[in-house]
């Protein structure tokens, strides 16, 4: 059986125990109030956005790139023709004399694309300089740590209320032996 003098050092231990396990609790809750968890999930959505996009860009610029090859070999034909542009209406270079008048739309879509796609890469590459991965990764570490530490906690009080409980039952031994 334990004395009233080990009971009492118990406690102590405890008490401290609680004590630092407390202190931990509360940086980690300063630390959650400051963390702008939200703006960097909206920043890490929007970036996740913009990767979809340039994937969807990048797609769309191969099929122009494809169209402006088409048409600059079309327009390759009317260099071969005897006749030129006189039969602009001819079934075997109508497309030609069509994609001639269409080829500079093309260039000007094409560069359109390609400037539209150098914003969105810069914008995702301010936004992948930031880490929100990984800032979101320790702050999920922090959750963890809080919820280990609020076990703890709750764990020590109990050990603490078993060890009041066992002083009382010893004070009260010692005195009724009196």
């Amino acid at each position: 059986s334990t004395s009233l003098k080990e009971s009492l050092a118990l406690i102590d231990s405890y008490a401290q125990d609680i004590d630092s396990v407390a202190k931990k609790l509360s940086v980690i809750d300063t630390i959650k109030d400051q963390f702008p968890i939200q703006d960097i999930t909206s920043d890490l959505k929007e970036q996740q956005l913009l990767e979809g996009q340039i994937i969807s860009i990048e797609g769309k610029l191969d099929k122009e790139k494809t169209l402006l090859k088409r048409q600059e070999n079309s327009i390759k034909l009317l260099n071969e023709v005897p006749c030129g542009d006189q039969f602009p209406s001819c079934k075997f270079i109508k497309d030609s004399h069509q994609n001639k008048k269409k080829i500079e739309k093309q260039k000007v879509s094409i560069a359109e694309i390609k400037s539209e796609m150098k914003v969105l890469k810069s914008t995702l590459r301010s936004l992948k300089k930031r880490d929100l991965e990984s800032k979101i990764s320790k702050y999920n570490e922090i959750l963890l740590q809080e919820s280990s530490l609020q076990k703890s906690h709750g764990d020590k009080k109990v050990l603490l209320s078993n060890a009041q409980n066992q002083k009382s039952s010893l004070e009260f031994k010692v005195s009724t032996m009196k």
